[in-house]
């Protein structure tokens, strides 16, 4: 029995991104984040893709996903020239103790790259059939399950459709969705993640997608859903059960996304290319909303459990005070702390005589407090909820802005620069000359007439203190440092 089928313990994927894919491996972590196994995909394949890394079986084996760039005949998609690229999917179950592989299925032995509803060089993650860095991703495999008698449940992105895959030989045994179901259906979907198994009975099999109704190029429906899906065997009739939305007017998410259902029967969200999460009851009535960014951030899946964890590694403290008879300002974190309640602050004078100066509740991920006096080192203590310190970071001298920065700093911090702003006299090198126009596309100066100085083509004086082209300073400052190392 291994460690991590009888404790807790985290599984992801650690890997490079590509275009629409990535290349790594899997791994799983103990409750101090460190790494007590790693996943690889076998073959003579490529590495792992994220799409899937999913450990089943008590943590005896993974499902994983692979993308296989292969020359192809595209002539039918007007790639005539000679060979294209394609992109095949892959999925392995995979032994986590030994990395044996045990299973293995491929999609262009199975899939005809007809039934795709992207063509080449139509989205951002199609790829174009030229070249091996951008194959055609005719397929896009994105989620895997494996039924209780053993079978394998695929997701295709890009076919819309939901398959289910033999284990003796990976024959297809139904689709769902897509050109062609195998079933009855009440409902759409296209551009779905996150294909789970749920429950059987003799006639009924339950599962569960996440529907994103839209790739961000074309729509099925105006707003992605969570779906629970009945499919009645005797009938061949898929019958939609359930939805979740997101409250408050719903959510479309062109791409990732998941649906997990809870012990207590409510289904949590991940709201994939929205980093948003939700969890709404087992009717569909929200429960819960939220989310880690509003603008330039997503995520793949997002997940409710009950993890416990205190990190190997030492909290993170910042001080700063705007001088030395200021305040000092704490910033602490401890990235993966769960059992934190407050955090207990020391400073001083030197390094060997620090006394306790306060304590303040956890506030979100950064705590940030002030101290009426100025210390020049200091540590802070992480506290659980019964009082027990739980670990200290390191001896941190406190930062304190100079002479001329601090005129544009408060007693919490300084404002962020931005941008160069190059002196006159910088390593007394006198001003500058100021060049007669732009750098043209082949690097010399090119001049214009939408510059105030610049007028017929002929050039302005203009004085070292008025400098309307910084970066020909900063050039000049560059070439300079060079020729005093090389001179």
């Amino acid at each position: 029995m291994t460690v991590w089928s009888v404790q807790d313990h985290l599984c992801l994927f650690q890997g490079t991104q590509y275009m629409g894919y990535s290349r790594g491996h899997g791994l799983i972590l103990d409750n101090s984040f460190n790494t007590v196994k790693s996943i690889q995909t076998g073959g003579g394949l490529p590495a792992a893709d994220q799409h899937e890394m999913y450990v089943i079986n008590g943590g005896k084996t993974a499902l994983m996903t692979m993308y296989h760039p292969l020359q192809y005949d595209l002539s039918a998609y007007n790639i005539t020239g000679g060979q294209g690229w394609i992109l095949e999917g892959i999925m392995q179950e995979i032994e986590v103790a030994t990395s044996k592989v045990l299973f293995e299925w491929r999609s262009l032995n199975h899939v005809d790259p007809k039934d795709s509803f992207v063509l080449p060089n139509t989205t951002d993650v199609s790829g174009t059939g030229l070249n091996i860095s951008a194959a055609w991703d005719y397929f896009h495999i994105n989620g895997l399950d494996k039924t209780p008698e053993g079978d394998y449940l695929i997701s295709a992105r890009h076919t819309s459709t939901i398959y289910k895959v033999s284990a003796q030989n990976g024959s297809i045994l139904w689709t769902l969705g897509g050109s062609h179901s195998s079933w009855s259906q009440n409902f759409n979907f296209s551009s779905q993640h996150n294909i789970r198994f749920l429950s059987e009975n003799s006639t009924t099999t339950m599962i569960s997608i996440f529907d994103n109704a839209s790739n961000g190029f074309n729509k099925t429906a105006d707003f992605s859903l969570g779906k629970v899906i009945a499919l009645d065997n005797s009938t061949m009739t898929a019958t939609l059960m359930q939805v979740y939305g997101a409250p408050a007017g719903g959510l479309s998410s062109a791409s990732q996304g998941n649906l997990q259902f809870l012990q207590n029967g409510n289904a949590f969200l991940g709201w994939g290319a929205n980093a948003f999460f939700s969890e709404s009851a087992a009717d569909g009535t929200p429960a819960l909303f939220g989310f880690f960014a509003l603008t330039a951030a997503l995520h793949y899946r997002a997940y409710k459990f009950n993890f416990t964890s205190i990190p190997n590694d030492q909290p993170a403290l910042y001080t700063y005070a705007h001088n030395d008879s200021a305040p000092t300002t704490f910033y602490v974190s401890w990235n993966g702390a769960t059992e934190v309640a407050s955090w207990t602050f020391y400073g001083g004078v030197s390094a060997d005589n620090l006394t306790m100066v306060g304590n303040t509740k956890k506030n979100g991920f950064e705590t940030v407090a002030s101290q009426p006096t100025f210390y020049q080192y200091t540590i802070a203590e992480a506290v659980a909820a019964n009082g027990t310190g739980l670990r200290n970071s390191s001896l941190v001298s406190t930062y304190m802005p100079g002479s001329q920065l601090t005129q544009k700093c408060t007693d919490v911090q300084c404002p962020l620069v931005g941008g160069y702003q190059i002196q006159p006299n910088v390593l007394g090198l006198g001003p500058m000359p100021t060049p007669s126009g732009s750098l043209s596309s082949d690097g010399s100066a090119a001049s214009t007439s939408s510059d105030a100085n610049h007028q017929t083509g002929t050039s302005k004086s203009v004085g070292a203190q008025s400098r309307p082209n910084a970066v020909w300073n900063l050039v000049g400052v560059i070439m300079a440092i060079a020729l005093m190392f090389t001179s």
